[in-house]
C-alpha cells in the first residue's frame, strides 16, 4: 500500500506559491499526513517539527519547552526533517517550509 500511495507525495505537490504567497491546501493535507506518521514513529521528533514548522521557534526555545537539551532537540529536528522529506516529497526543504509557514502566519496576524 505504501507504493500505491507513493506518487501522491512526489515533487508535484506545490507547497508555497510565491506568486500570491499562499500555502497550498493540498500541500498542508499531505504535510499533516506525514506529521501523523512521524508522531507514530517518534512523538518527540514530531513535536519538535511542529514547533519549528508551525511555531517558527528557535532550537533553544524548543529545547526549553520540551525540557530537553539543545543537542537532543537538534537531533530530533534532523530526524524529523529527513523523515518528513521522505514522506512528503524529496524536493521539499523543511527548513524553507518552516520559514514560509511562519512568515504566512505572521502576515495573517498582522492583518487582524
Amino acid at each position: 500500500s505504501k507504493k500505491r500511495g507513493a506518487g501522491k507525495r512526489g515533487a508535484s505537490v506545490e507547497l508555497f506559491d510565491p506568486e500570491d504567497g499562499s500555502t497550498s491546501a493540498m500541500g498542508l493535507i499531505e504535510l499533516e499526513d506525514a506529521m501523523q506518521s512521524l508522531a507514530i514513529v517518534d512523538a518527540r521528533a514530531a513535536r519538535v517539527a511542529e514547533l519549528r514548522i508551525f511555531g517558527g521557534m528557535s532550537m533553544d526555545h524548543v529545547a526549553r519547552l520540551l525540557s530537553t537539551s539543545v543537542p537532543t532537540a537538534e537531533r530530533d529536528w534532523r530526524f524529523a526533517r529527513v523523515f518528513l522529506e521522505k514522506q512528503y516529497g524529496r524536493n521539499t526543504d523543511m527548513t524553507k517550509l518552516s520559514a514560509d509557514i511562519a512568515a504566512e502566519t505572521k502576515a495573517e496576524g498582522d492583518l487582524s
